[in-house]
């Protein structure tokens, strides 16, 4: 598991670069071809319109491009640090609940969309399965002892080294 956990890792950290490089500098491609979405009567209705949607979605994509890159720095502390990786499981959790939040108030997408929300509900699980066993047996571990570090107020149980889903 713990290597299908890395794999996974850097399928993440490397798709999130990709993908946000192509929204920065392509950001018609992945609407038009992808997500079939016509930009073209947009452009011609509305071409302020358009290049705001365009504008937004660039923005967007350089964060997918920062946060891709910052999984490669922190590879880790994601995987031995508590803090850092319930982060990082919060945000993949935040991707398919900020669509299904989309899926209610704005309707059904297309077959891609969905495809893409269902993919990411499942790396978000996966990764929440691997990590989880280890974040709530430190935090028990934690809980169950009184001794703290003097400097921080953490229970010394916490700063122990486990292994991410190892039984405690």
């Amino acid at each position: 598991m713990k290597i299908l956990a890395q794999l996974g890792y850097w399928l993440v950290a490397v798709g999130s670069m990709v993908f946000g490089l192509l929204g920065v500098f392509a950001p018609e491609f992945e609407k038009e071809l992808l997500y079939k979405l016509a930009l073209e009567p947009l452009r011609l209705a509305d071409s302020n319109g358009l290049a705001v949607l365009l504008s937004e979605q660039r923005a967007a994509a350089a964060l997918q491009v920062g946060f891709g890159a910052l999984l490669v720095v922190v590879r880790r502390q994601v995987f031995e640090e508590r803090r850092v990786n319930a982060i990082f499981l919060a945000t993949l959790m935040l991707l398919p609940l900020s669509r299904l939040v989309s899926l209610f108030l704005d309707g059904l997408p297309n077959a891609m969309a969905v495809l893409v929300l269902v993919l990411e509900a499942l790396v978000a699980a996966f990764f929440a399965v691997y990590f989880g066993g280890a974040l709530w047996s430190r935090a028990a571990r934690a809980a169950a002892s009184s001794a703290t570090t003097p400097a921080e107020g953490v229970p010394m149980a916490a700063l122990e080294p486990t292994e991410p889903g190892e039984p405690s």
